[in-house]
């Protein structure tokens, strides 16, 4: 919801910049506050509808169907509400059902939309996240790597180091892959969100550093 109400609070700034004259408030002030309210009651239905068409859409996966079955009711969706919430999850969960029909190449384009159109830092950047996945699954180490660039919020640094670091253990880097790792557990929570992150680092070699190399 923050995203719109962001967006109502941008029109109503808008709105209230633009009638310095006093003459022209007084003119139109009465009408003006009810259209503001009768724009205040579309968004807010609006809203609304988008909700009940989404939780329409959850109920009916819960209850075994697929998103293929559900076609009809996921564009409408992406259609009526474009960068809603809403629209977010739905590629989201196409990117997801993508995946496992080893479809890579529309999950890919379904988290590039996400990306684009998502009024929504955190949406993004788990899209960019997700991205890197797929990416480096098809071996496009390097672009996995450049796209975790991209990943800042902090909520998501754990996340971004621990795919960091499969991604330079599955190059050969091992030592790049440790520190990685490393940088992931000194986020807190990292135990508990990621257990199997310590096991993972354990098991590597720490890199050497120069205090550590026996003098000649």
């Amino acid at each position: 919801m923050r995203t719109e109400e962001e967006q109502l609070e941008a029109i109503k700034h808008w709105w209230n910049t633009q009638g310095k004259s006093w003459a022209l408030i007084i003119a139109i002030g009465v009408g003006a506050g009810m259209a503001w309210r009768g724009y205040q009651d579309w968004q807010v239905g609006k809203l609304e509808t988008a909700s009940d068409a989404y939780q329409q859409v959850i109920s009916q996966l819960n209850a075994g169907q697929s998103l293929d079955d559900l076609k009809e009711q996921t564009q409408a969706i992406l259609t009526d509400y474009p960068n809603s919430l809403y629209a977010d999850q739905i590629l989201l969960l196409q990117a997801q059902a993508a995946v496992t029909q080893d479809d890579l190449a529309t999950a890919q384009q379904r988290l590039q939309a996400v990306q684009a159109s998502s009024q929504n830092p955190l949406i993004k950047e788990v899209a960019i996240l997700r991205q890197a996945r797929i990416l480096a699954a098809q071996e496009n180490t390097s672009g996995a790597l450049q796209l975790l660039e991209g990943v800042k919020l902090e909520a998501l640094q754990i996340e971004r180091f621990a795919i960091q670091g499969d991604i330079l253990l599955a190059q050969g880097d091992s030592q790049g892959a440790y520190t990685a790792y490393s940088k992931a557990l000194e986020y807190p929570n990292a135990q508990n969100t990621h257990p199997w992150l310590s096991i993972k680092r354990d098991n590597l070699t720490p890199p050497v550093t120069e205090s550590a190399t026996p003098a000649a």
